[in-house]
């Protein structure tokens, strides 16, 4: 899904790309709040994957639409999604 998304970024069709990035984000998003239930414990190889897609699609969904009404939402959780991710 985020290599289609990419995809039509380069193809200038934002529109859809962000339709793409937002379902990423709508499939990831339970896994960080799995983690954040659990302090301090890293994410296991999967979950660590599911996270860094959550991360770019978070990442790229604010890059194209920084004034959507949900920008503020999408930043944090971003932040927790980051945070979850630099635990060793």
């Amino acid at each position: 899904m985020i290599a289609r998304a990419e995809c039509n970024e380069r193809l200038e069709n934002f529109d859809f790309a962000v339709q793409l990035y937002e379902a990423v984000i709508g499939d990831f998003t339970w896994i960080v709040g799995k983690w954040i239930d659990e302090p301090g414990a890293p994410p296991s190889d999967e979950d660590r994957c599911s996270i860094e897609c959550l991360i770019v699609a978070l990442n790229r969904t604010l890059a194209l639409r920084p004034e959507a009404p949900n920008s503020m939402d999408l930043r944090a959780g971003l932040a927790r999604a980051e945070a979850i991710l630099a635990r060793k």
